[in-house]
C-alpha cells in the first residue's frame, strides 16, 4: 500500500521557507483519523464487494454434525482465503500464508478453515459476551477468558475434524492450524483428551511416515510433543509407542523434519513445563529413559548405514545431559562397540566427539561408577586407531585424556595404573615418531594428567616409592627413557610439555625416583654443550627440585684453583636465572668457599708476582659468577633467620663499602632479603649498621667501582636497598636522624652540585616515612635553598612530586610554602621546569580543588604555561590540559569553575 504522508508544517510568513513548528517530533501525527478512515473505508468497500462468504456455507459451519460424514472443509469457499478482515489470534502465524493462496493448495485451505472457524467462534464469542456483560464489569479479565475459550473452541472443532477427514491437505490445514492454538489450551484440557487425541495423531504420523509435505510431518509431530508435554509422569512412561514413532522421525527423508524432531525433542526434554513438574531428574525422566534405549537399539542394528548411525549419533548427544547411570552406561558402552571402530571416519569422528563431551562434563562422576569408567576407558585404549590416521588418532586422544581425567576424580589406583599405560604407549610408539601434531597433543596430555594429580593420587605413590614395580617408579622410568638421545629430534616437544611438567608436579618429595634421568640430562649438557631445550629442562628442574638436590646429584667438581676442570661451571648462569625460595645456607657452604679460595690464589699471584693473566682472568670471572649466585639465593630463601649472621652481615657490610666488583652483587642480595617475608626481621635488626653504609657508598665519588656507568648501575641498587631498608623499619626516630643529617649537609652550603642531587635522592627516599616536623623541614628550608640552583629544579620537582602524594592536609597546611615555587616554575624559560611543574600539579589532582580555587594566579599560571607551550612536542600541553579538564569535569559547580580559569 502506497505510504500517505502527512503536512504538518506550520505555514510561514515567507512563502519561501518552510519551518517545523516547536515540538515538531510531535506535531508530526496527525491531528485527525480522517485519512487513515478513508483508506479503511476504501478498502473495506472493496472487501464487502468481491470476498464475501457464502451465508450458506456459515450455515452450515454452525449448524455441522460432527458425525456427519459429508461435511469437509473443503465445502468451504476458498475465494474466502483472501478475506483481510479476518483476524484471530490463535492463527496469528498464518499470515505467510495468504500470499501463496494463488499457487499453494494448502495455503487456500489453511486461509479457509482459519476464517471458518474465526466466523464460527466470534458469533459464539458474541453471544458468550452479552451474557457475561450482564455478570460483571471488569473487562481484562472477561477478555482473557475469552481467549482461553475460543482456543480450546477452536481446538475441540480441529480434533473432531482431525477424526473424520481423509484428504492430506485438508489434514495439513487441520494440524497445521492445531499445533498454533494447541499452545494456548490449557494444560488439564490436553490431559483429559489424551486418550483420545493421541491414538489419531500418531495413526497420522504412521500414515504419512514417508510423505513429502512437510508442512503436515511438522504439525503433526509439533501437536504430539505440545501433548506430550503436559502429561504427567505416569502417562509419559506408558506414552512408549508414541515416544518410539515420535524418534523415528530422525530418519526422515526431508531435512527440515529432521531437524524440526530433534528440536523438539531438545525441547521436550527442557519444557518449563516437564521441569516444574520434576521429570527433568536424571533418575525419573521417561522421554529420556525410552528415547535413549530404542537410539542405541538403532545404532546396533544400523552399524553399516552411515547416515543413519549419524542420525543416531546426533540423538543421543541430544539425549546424553539427561541419561541416568544404567542409561548412560549403555549408551557409552554402544558408542564404543558399535560406533568408535566404524570403519566410516565420520562416523568415528563424532562417536568421539560425544564421549569427549560426556567424560569433560561434570556428570561422569554420578552417572557412572568407577569401575565402569575404567572399563570404558580399556574399551577405548582397544581401540586405538592407526598411527598414521592423524585426525583419528587427535580426536582419539582427545576423548582418552578427557576419560582418564574422569576416571582420577573417581578412583587413583585405576587412574594410575591407566596413566602408566598411557605413557607406555606414548614412550614406545607416538614420541620416537615424525607426527609433530600427534606427539605434542601426547606430551601435553601427559603433562596435563601428571600435573593435576588428586592427593589420594600423591599419597598412593608417595607410599610405594621404594616399590620398584609401582606406578610411579614407572613413571619415573619412563621419563629417564624420554630424555634419552633417542628422543632428541623431538625435545622441542617431549622436555617442556611432559618431562618439565613432570618434574615441576612430582617435586622435591620425588626426587629420589627423577633422579637418574636429571643425571643424564647434566652429562649430556655437559659433554654435548650448549643446547636450549636441555637448558630450559634443567632450569625447571632447579626450580622444582632445589639446587641443594641439584647438587647433591652432580657436584661442581672444582674449588676455586687456578687447574680446576670448570666443565661444569654452565651450572653457575644456571643457577643465578633459576633459583628462587632455596636456602641461603647453600651458597655460604657450596660457593662462597670457591670464591675465598680464589682470593687467596689471587693474592698468592700478586705476592709472587706472577704474570699469568689467563688464567687469574678465568679466576677473576669465576669469582664474579659465584657472587652473581648470591641475589639469588637471597630471593625468598628458607633460612634467613639461621643463616644471616653478623659475621655474614658485617662481611656484606665490607663488600658493599668497598664498591668493588662485587658490591652490586651484595646490593642485590640485601635488597632481596629485605623485601622478602624476613624483611622486617633483617630491617630492625640490621638497619642501623647497613644504612650509614649504603649512604655512604651512595654519596661516594666511585672508589673501588671504577666510576662512569658501573657507578650509576651502583648508585640504582643501593637506592632501591635503602627503599626497602626505610620501609621495613619501625623505629622513625633512626629515619628522622638520617633525615637530619642528610638536611645539614644540604644546608651546609659547602657540597658541591652533584652531592646535592644524590642529597635530594635520599631525602626523596626517606620524606615519605616521616613525621610531619620532617615534611615542614623539607617544605621550609631545603626546597626554597635548592630550587634557586637551575641544575637542581627537576630533583627538586621530582621531591615535591613525593610531597604532595603524602596526603591532602600536608598539602593544605604547606599551601603558602608550595604555591611559590609553583609559580616560579611557570615563569621560568624551558619545558622541562614546566613539564615537572605540572606533573606536581597532575598527581594529586583530587586533592586541588580547594587550592585551585583559593589561588587563581596559580590556575591562571597553569594554563598559561599550556597556551605558551601548545605546540611544544613534549606533551606538556595534554598533561595540562587534562590537570584543567579534570579538575573542572569533577567540580559540582563546574561553570563556575572554567569561568574562573
Amino acid at each position: 500500500m502506497k505510504r500517505v504522508r502527512f503536512n504538518t508544517r506550520q505555514p510561514s510568513r515567507h512563502p519561501s521557507v518552510h519551518k517545523w513548528a516547536k515540538g515538531g517530533a510531535s506535531s508530526s501525527n496527525p491531528a485527525t483519523t480522517a485519512h487513515r478512515d478513508s483508506v479503511l473505508a476504501r478498502y473495506s468497500a472493496s472487501a464487502r464487494d468481491q470476498f464475501v462468504v457464502q451465508q450458506e456455507t456459515l450455515d452450515k459451519l454452525l449448524t455441522f454434525n460432527i458425525n456427519d460424514d459429508e461435511f469437509d472443509a473443503r465445502t468451504v469457499d476458498t475465494s474466502f482465503s483472501n478475506f483481510s478482515a479476518v483476524s484471530y489470534k490463535s492463527f496469528s502465524g498464518i499470515e505467510r500464508h495468504w500470499r501463496q493462496v494463488v499457487d499453494n493448495p494448502v495455503s487456500k485451505e489453511i486461509c479457509s478453515l482459519a476464517a471458518a472457524l474465526a466466523e464460527t467462534v466470534s458469533k459464539k464469542s458474541a453471544a458468550h459476551e452479552t451474557v457475561s456483560e450482564k455478570s460483571t464489569t471488569e473487562s481484562n479479565d472477561a477478555s482473557e477468558d475469552d481467549c482461553e475459550l475460543n482456543s480450546i473452541e477452536t481446538f475441540a472443532a480441529l480434533c473432531q475434524l482431525a477424526g473424520n477427514t481423509t484428504s492430506e491437505d485438508t489434514l495439513s490445514a487441520v494440524y497445521y492450524l492445531m499445533s498454533q492454538c494447541i499452545r494456548k489450551v490449557n494444560g488439564q484440557v490436553l490431559r483429559d483428551q489424551f486418550e483420545s487425541l493421541a491414538p489419531i495423531i500418531s495413526k497420522t504420523c504412521s500414515t504419512y511416515f514417508q510423505s513429502e509435505n512437510t508442512l503436515l510431518v511438522k504439525s503433526l509431530l509439533e501437536c504430539l510433543v505440545e501433548l506430550l508435554m503436559k502429561q504427567q509422569a505416569k502417562v509419559l512412561a506408558q506414552s512408549t509407542e508414541y515416544l518410539l514413532l515420535f524418534a523415528s522421525f530422525i530418519h526422515h527423508g526431508h531435512p527440515k523434519v529432521r531437524k524440526t524432531c530433534f528440536r523438539l525433542i531438545n525441547q521436550l526434554l527442557t519444557s518449563a513445563e516437564i521441569v516444574k513438574r520434576g521429570l527433568c531428574d536424571l533418575r525419573k525422566n521417561p522421554i529420556c529413559r525410552c528415547l535413549s534405549k530404542v537410539t542405541c537399539e538403532d545404532l546396533q542394528s544400523s552399524s553399516n548405514n552411515a547416515q543413519h548411525t549419524m542420525r543416531g549419533l546426533n540423538l543421543l548427544r541430544v539425549l546424553m545431559p539427561f541419561m541416568d547411570g544404567e542409561t548412560t552406561r549403555t549408551a557409552l558402552e554402544t558408542l564404543l562397540a558399535n560406533c568408535s571402530g566404524n570403519s566410516d571416519p565420520v562416523v568415528k569422528k563424532k562417536a568421539f566427539q560425544i564421549l569427549h563431551l560426556y567424560f569433560s562434563s561434570d556428570s561422569p562422576a554420578e552417572a557412572v561408577t568407577a569401575e565402569t569408567n575404567a572399563q570404558l576407558l580399556s574399551a577405548l585404549e582397544e581401540l586405538r586407531p592407526s598411527f598414521f590416521d592423524e585426525d583419528a588418532m587427535l580426536a582419539w586422544l582427545t576423548v582418552l585424556d578427557s576419560a582418564m581425567a574422569s576416571l582420577g576424580r573417581k578412583d587413583p589406583a585405576l587412574f594410575s595404573s591407566h596413566l602408566i599405560c598411557f605413557v607406555t604407549y606414548g614412550v614406545t610408539s607416538v614420541f620416537p615418531s615424525s607426527m609433530d601434531n600427534v606427539v605434542r597433543l601426547s606430551a601435553t596430555i601427559v603433562g596435563g594428567q601428571v600435573a593435576s594429580i588428586s592427593e589420594e593420587v600423591r599419597e598412593l605413590w608417595r607410599g610405594s616409592q621404594e616399590d620398584v614395580l609401582s606406578d610411579v617408579s614407572k613413571l619415573a622410568a619412563l621419563v629417564n627413557e624420554m630424555t634419552s638421545v633417542k628422543y632428541s629430534s623431538n625435545w622441542h616437544i617431549l622436555l617442556p610439555n611432559a618431562v618439565a611438567t613432570i618434574y615441576s608436579a612430582l617435586g622435591k618429595e620425588f626426587f629420589g625416583l627423577l633422579k637418574e634421568s636429571l643425571l643424564s640430562l647434566c652429562v649430556l649438557r655437559s659433554n654435548n654443550g650448549d643446547s636450549a631445550d636441555v637448558n630450559n629442562l634443567l632450569s625447571s628442574a632447579v626450580k622444582a627440585f632445589g639446587p641443594e638436590n641439584f647438587l647433591q646429584c652432580y657436584p661442581l667438581n672444582f674449588c676455586g684453583a687456578p687447574d680446576d676442570d670448570l666443565t661444569r661451571s654452565w651450572i653457575l648462569p644456571l643457577f643465578r636465572d633459576s633459583v628462587s625460595g632455596a636456602q641461603l645456607a647453600t651458597w655460604q657452604n657450596t660457593f662462597y668457599p670457591i670464591s675465598t679460595s680464589i682470593d687467596a690464589h689471587l693474592s698468592s699471584a700478586m705476592d709472587t708476582g706472577s704474570t699469568a693473566e689467563a688464567p687469574l682472568g678465568g679466576m677473576r670471572v669465576l669469582k664474579k659468577q659465584v657472587w652473581s649466585l648470591l641475589p639469588a639465593f637471597c630471593r625468598d630463601c628458607t633460612d634467613a633467620q639461621t643463616a644471616f649472621k653478623p659475621g655474614f652481615a658485617k662481611h656484606l657490610a665490607t663488600v658493599i663499602s668497598d664498591a668493588g666488583e662485587m658490591a652490586p652483587f651484595a646490593v642485590r642480595a640485601l635488597t632481596n632479603l629485605v623485601t622478602s617475608q624476613h624483611g622486617p626481621w633483617v630491617a630492625t635488626k640490621f638497619g642501623k649498621n647497613y644504612l650509614p653504609v649504603l649512604f655512604n657508598v651512595y654519596l661516594s665519588d666511585g672508589g673501588g667501582g671504577g666510576g662512569g656507568g658501573a657507578m650509576v648501575d651502583l648508585r640504582r641498587d643501593v637506592i632501591g636497598c635503602i627503599a626497602g631498608f626505610v620501609s621495613q623499619i619501625t623505629d622513625k626516630q633512626m629515619l628522622t636522624k638520617f633525615f637530619n643529617t642528610a638536611a645539614e649537609r644540604m644546608q651546609s652550603g659547602t657540597q658541591p652540585v652533584e652531592k646535592l642531587k644524590l642529597l635530594l635522592d635520599i631525602v626523596r627516599t626517606i620524606l615519605p616515612h616521616l613525621a610531619e616536623p620532617e615534611v615542614a623541614t623539607t617544605v621550609d628550608r631545603l626546597i626554597p635553598a635548592v630550587i634557586v640552583q637551575p641544575d637542581l629544579v627537576k630533583k627538586t620537582f621530582q621531591l615535591m612530586q613525593v610531597l604532595l602524594a603524602l596526603s591532602p592536609d600536608t598539602l593544605l597546611q604547606h599551601y603558602d610554602q608550595i604555591t611559590p615555587v609553583l609559580l616560579h616554575a611557570f615563569e621560568m624559560k624551558g619545558v622541562t621546569v614546566k613539564k615537572h611543574a605540572i606533573r606536581c600539579l597532575s598527581l594529586p589532582v583530587d586533592w586541588l580543588y580547594s587550592i585551585l580555587d583559593a589561588g587563581s594566579g596559580l590556575t591562571a599560571a597553569l594554563a598559561a604555561g599550556v597556551t605558551e607551550e601548545a605546540r611544544d612536542p613534549v606533551s606538556l600541553a595534554p598533561r595540562g590540559l587534562a590537570v584543567l579538564h579534570t579538575r573542572c569535569g569533577k567540580r559540582a559547580d563546574s561553570s563556575t569553575c572554567c569561568r574562573s580559569d
